[in-house]
């Protein structure tokens, strides 16, 4: 639906799945708040659509599946606190989000124990600035963003201890990388059993 700006507020109060939604919709601006108190998948809710330029607070409470939730979403800045607590996929959920500054502190603890990944989360993301999450377990990669060493550090001290989960990350080429000291990558990453990738 390329050409579709808006949509009206459907009735999903019993909707389950909302993966590949709107996928493709390229001059989709902006949808309403969607009761989506029963979702459990997202994926590709919103690939492709490159004119969106916010979302509102969905409920995700139940929410297992975000992988390219938001891929290619040019437009997109930010996004607000989704509950991803009982996550276990992100892959690419913001991969190609050229204009993607900031997400806020999500809840992946759940990671942690399934070994799931963030593989290509952030891939493309040029001028992500603050991309924390909490508990993070897995296979990160910041590469080529636009993260200072305060932002780093924040990523770094938000990880989870891994346990026998094997996890590493990669942060090269971000503003803050070469400021990185021997004592912050051992206290806040090799500590809790990641492997760093630079």
């Amino acid at each position: 639906c390329y050409s579709l700006q808006s949509v009206p507020l459907f009735n999903t109060q019993n909707g389950t799945t909302f993966s590949s939604m709107f996928i493709g919709c390229n001059s989709l601006q902006s949808v309403p708040l969607f009761n989506t108190q029963n979702g459990t998948t997202f994926s590709s809710m919103f690939t492709n659509c490159f004119s969106l330029q916010s979302v509102p607070l969905f409920n995700t409470q139940n929410g297992t599946t975000f992988s390219n939730m938001f891929s290619s979403c040019y437009s997109l800045q930010s996004v607000p606190l989704f509950n991803t607590q009982n996550g276990t996929t992100f892959t690419s959920m913001f991969s190609s989000c050229n204009s993607l500054q900031s997400v806020p502190l999500f809840n992946v603890t759940n990671t942690a124990a399934t070994g799931s990944c963030f593989t290509t989360m952030f891939l493309t993301c040029a001028n992500l600035k603050v991309g924390a999450m909490s508990g993070s377990a897995g296979t990160l990669n910041y590469a080529s963003c636009s993260l200072d060493y305060n932002n780093l550090k924040s990523i770094f001290n938000n990880l989870a201890v891994t346990g026998s989960v094997p996890c590493s990350i990669t942060s090269s080429q971000n503003w803050g990388s070469s400021s990185l000291t021997p004592t912050d990558i051992s206290s806040s990453v090799l500590a809790k059993g990641w492997t760093i990738l630079n």
